[in-house]
């Protein structure tokens, strides 16, 4: 019954960690329900290998240790043996990847956006309710033992079985407020607000901009992006060049990743803001897997749009602060 225990305490803490309105709380809980998945997964990925193991005596092998190591190993390759097991369906198998790709942000950097923790945590949440009680703790065969307390034990008996797992789930896995917006209103919530914001910087850089800046007099929506997108995108390599001691060499290196990013540049409308608008107001009527699909798709125009109008407005506002200090003598 050790398994059992075990799994019920991190299921606990997540949910005591998730009840928290703290994000250094939110975070943990999102660390330990996507490790629980993964445990889980992983555990019943090793049960099936071991039961082919045991039928290769008298037929030949499904899985090939090759392959055992890669699905036992990799994430991603874990999931997919889940959905050809019947383990997970295709649409959760997206939903876990997603999940797991805000656990690695938070996980190895302790970033990530607040709103997609706060998705992740509720997916997560409701496989979990949905799948815990077939999944048990994995085994097929569950040994007790009088020198083990569970805190969570039902009516003073400890158990392995379906019933036991959701009288468990219920008491101390119900931890996300009904009140809380569903996980595609908050995307919608989220993409509407990024472009409000972008909306809001392209207006104040039209009237003030070329005031301090007059090179940028005929500038407009695709040249503010354009030029203020590009140290976002190579923020890393940027870095790099700058640590280059000859001069020659990081002009020359600065050229080329210039000349690649103009290569491949394509020319922004304002348009496309109202089109991103529209696209999210339709996640009103999709579930959790299309909203995050649709948001997948605009993910890289929202953050180009958004940053790129954002890193303008924060030079001319630097630049207003400059001119105002030495306009007082400071």
């Amino acid at each position: 019954m050790e398994k059992v225990i075990l799994l019920k305490t991190q299921l606990a803490e997540a949910a005591r960690f998730g009840k928290s309105k703290e994000f250094r709380y939110q975070r943990l809980a999102g660390i330990f329900l996507d490790n629980f998945v993964e445990i889980q997964l992983n555990s019943i990925a090793k049960q099936k290998f071991l039961f082919d193991t045991e039928l290769s005596k008298f037929q030949e092998k499904k899985y090939t240790e090759k392959y055992r190591r890669r699905v036992l190993n990799h994430y991603d390759e874990l999931l997919k043996f889940a959905v050809s097991e019947g383990i997970i369906s295709e649409q959760e198998k997206y939903l876990l990847a997603f999940c797991h790709n805000v656990r690695n942000n938070l996980y190895h950097s302790i970033k990530e956006e607040k709103l997609f923790v706060a998705i992740s945590i509720k997916v997560l949440k409701d496989i979990i309710t949905k799948k815990q009680p077939h999944w048990k703790n994995t085994s097929l065969f569950t040994a007790h033992t009088g020198t083990l307390i569970d805190p969570y034990k039902y009516k003073n008996v400890t158990s392995n079985s379906p019933e036991d797992w959701t009288k468990f789930l219920n008491q101390y896995f119900d931890f996300i407020d009904k009140r809380t917006l569903k996980p595609s209103n908050l995307l919608r919530k989220f993409i509407l607000e990024k472009m409000r914001a972008a909306r809001n910087n392209y207006k104040f850089l039209k009237n003030e901009f070329a005031d301090y800046f007059p090179y940028a007099e005929d500038w407009g929506f695709n040249e503010y992006i354009y030029y203020y997108y590009f140290k976002t995108l190579h923020a890393e390599k940027l870095k790099e060049i700058n640590e280059i001691e000859d001069k020659k060499e990081k002009d020359n290196s600065r050229k080329s990743l210039e000349e690649e990013y103009k290569n491949t540049w394509k020319k922004k409308k304002l348009s496309r803001i109202e089109a991103i608008e529209k696209k999210a107001k339709s996640m009103s009527n999709t579930d959790i897997s299309k909203s995050l699909e649709i948001y997948t798709s605009l993910r890289d125009e929202i953050n180009l749009i958004s940053q790129g109008l954002e890193n303008a407005a924060s030079d001319l506002y630097a630049q207003i602060d400059l001119e105002s200090e030495m306009a007082n003598g400071n």
